[in-house]
């Protein structure tokens, strides 16, 4: 009994030593090549909502160029260099709404501006 528990626990090694040899190279491509460049250089996302139709439909993905406006160190807000104006009007921009939902929309109002919502009954 004791030899055969000690032949499953080795097989088990044997098995969790080759999974590891076979897999570490994806594991090390996703956080240290994957993860950054999702953080720092390329996003995409999915369009949640029509608001953006025609133009944009929903269900589409958008990529983002995160190099458009400047450098970040991955995984933080800290910038090492901007060299773009920020985003002007009708750029679409993309914003994370509360609950953590991503919102891609089009800019409408830049700093200085004065918007209002108006509301109107429907008819």
């Amino acid at each position: 009994m004791k030899t055969t528990v000690l032949a499953m626990r080795e097989r088990t090694g044997d098995w969790l030593r080759k999974q590891w040899r076979e897999w570490r190279w994806y594991g090390f491509f996703f956080c240290f090549v994957w993860v950054p460049l999702r953080s720092s250089v390329v996003d995409y996302n999915p369009v949640p909502t029509g608001s953006m139709n025609p133009t944009i439909l929903e269900g589409d993905v958008v990529w983002i160029n995160k190099l458009a406006y400047g450098l970040r160190v991955p995984l933080t807000q800290v910038h090492l260099a901007q060299w773009a104006a920020p985003p002007a009007r009708g750029y679409c921009g993309r914003s994370l709404a509360p609950g953590r939902h991503t919102l891609v929309k089009r800019i409408v109002g830049v700093p200085g501006d004065v918007l209002a919502l108006r509301i109107t009954a429907s008819s």
